[in-house]
């Protein structure tokens, strides 16, 4: 593994590892079809000034990719409203994401907007999901 790679995973890492702690869970502590749980990735999750952490995406897109450190394919989710990925193929297939638009996008980890809900604020992002949540999310919606 060459220098640049190394030092690639390991920037990845730290991020990762930044936004894991960063992750706030929202609800009452007992999730139901009606009221899921929310993940909310902050600000303070991955910033795109961040020393850690190199500007992705493109300006004004909700972008998410399947691989982590926003690598691989990738999908302009914009404004989407899309209560099931599988026909884009994108189903329980994502991994990093980058939010630079003004719009919050919520992701759930089920089809139809149910399970877990991810909230994903205007101008974040996040390098790896979660090991709970990292090709796990199934619809997609602004909240």
């Amino acid at each position: 593994m060459s220098r640049n790679s190394v030092r690639r995973v390991l920037v990845a890492a730290i991020a990762g590892a930044a936004a894991v702690a960063a992750l706030t869970l929202v609800g009452t502590g007992t999730a139901s079809a009606a009221e899921p749980t929310a993940a909310v990735f902050t600000s303070a999750a991955a910033q795109p000034g961040s020393a850690a952490v190199v500007a992705s995406g493109v300006p004004g897109e909700f972008d998410v990719f399947d691989a982590s450190g926003f690598d691989g394919g990738f999908a302009d989710l914009s404004n989407s409203t899309i209560p099931d990925l599988t026909p884009l193929n994108l189903n329980d297939k994502i991994s990093s994401a980058v939010n630079n638009s003004n719009t919050k996008m919520c992701l759930f980890t089920d089809a139809n907007f149910k399970g877990q809900r991810i909230e994903f604020p205007p101008h974040t992002q996040i390098q790896q999901f979660p090991v709970n949540l990292d090709n796990a999310v199934s619809s997609v919606k602004p909240c």
